[in-house]
């Protein structure tokens, strides 16, 4: 994942995470770099769960994902 310059906006990371799930360790991340962490209570309503790395301007962007340029 690529660092973005500091006051650029949240970055928003979803990752699917399935049962034995116990805690967050997260290394090297500076005060304030984590705004929150939060889960889906009833997952069944999700068809399909998938990881993603939105980055500060995802909402400008195209809505979909080039695999070679």
């Amino acid at each position: 994942m690529t660092r973005q310059p500091a006051g650029s906006g949240l970055t928003h990371i979803l990752m699917p995470i399935y049962g034995g799930f116990r805690r967050l360790d997260v290394v090297d991340a500076p005060p304030g770099c984590i705004d929150g962490v939060y889960r889906a209570r009833d997952a069944r309503q999700f068809s399909m769960l998938l990881e993603a790395n939105l980055p500060p301007d995802w909402r400008r962007r195209p809505l979909y994902q080039r695999l070679a340029e």
